[in-house]
C-alpha cells in the first residue's frame, strides 16, 4: 500500500502469500492475481480504521506508514494487529495507534523471527485507560527513538517479549 486505504469503523486486512486472486462473483471468467515478494505485506501509506480493526499479516509485515485504529469521537480506540511469521518491522517514521477516549489494543508479532520497532506505538486513552500492546517475537527490539505508549488515567499495559519472568501463559515469550 502506497496511498490511503479508509474503512471508518470498519476492518482492514493487508495479508500477503506467494499471490491472490481477486474474482467478481458477476464475472467469474474475469480475474486479476496480484503477487507479493517472498509473502510481504508492505505499507507506505495510511491504512486508517477509525474505531475498527486493521489487520496487516503475511511472512513479513514492513510498517513504513500510518496504520491508525483510533476512535471516532468519545468511543475507545480500536485494534490494530501486524502479524508475521517471520518477523515484523516498524520503521523509523511509522505511527501504528490505536488511541481514543480509553485506549485500544496493539498487537505487534514477529513469530519465528524478529520485531524491530525503530517508530511509534501507540494505545492511550486520553480520558480513561490507557489501552494494551503487546510486541512479541523470537526477538525483539526497540531501537532508537522508538516510542510505545499505553498511557491513560488509570493506566495502561505493555507487554515487550512476552509476560513477567516469562511466567504468563497467556502471552508468548
Amino acid at each position: 500500500n502506497e496511498g490511503l486505504i479508509e474503512a471508518p469503523g470498519g476492518q482492514v486486512l493487508l495479508a500477503a502469500g506467494r499471490s491472490v486472486d481477486l474474482v467478481d462473483s458477476a464475472l467469474p471468467n474475469l480475474a486479476v492475481r496480484v503477487s507479493a515478494p517472498q509473502g510481504e505485506v508492505l505499507n507506505l501509506g495510511q491504512v486508517l480504521a477509525g474505531s475498527g480493526r486493521i489487520d496487516l499479516s503475511a511472512a513479513i509485515v514492513n510498517q513504513q506508514g500510518i496504520v491508525r485504529a483510533d476512535s471516532l469521537g468519545a468511543g475507545p480506540g480500536g485494534q490494530v494487529q501486524l502479524l508475521g511469521s517471520q518477523g515484523v518491522n516498524l520503521g523509523a517514521d511509522s505511527l501504528t495507534s490505536a488511541s481514543g477516549a480509553s485506549g485500544g489494543q496493539v498487537l505487534v508479532d514477529g513469530g519465528s523471527g524478529s520485531a524491530l520497532l525503530a517508530g511509534r506505538l501507540a494505545a492511550v486513552g486520553g480520558s480513561g485507560s490507557g489501552g494494551g500492546i503487546q510486541l512479541l517475537g523470537r526477538q525483539v527490539g526497540l531501537l532508537d527513538g522508538s516510542l510505545v505508549d499505553a498511557s491513560g488515567a488509570a493506566g495502561g499495559t505493555v507487554h515487550i517479549g512476552g509476560g513477567l519472568q516469562g511466567r504468563d501463559a497467556s502471552l508468548r515469550n
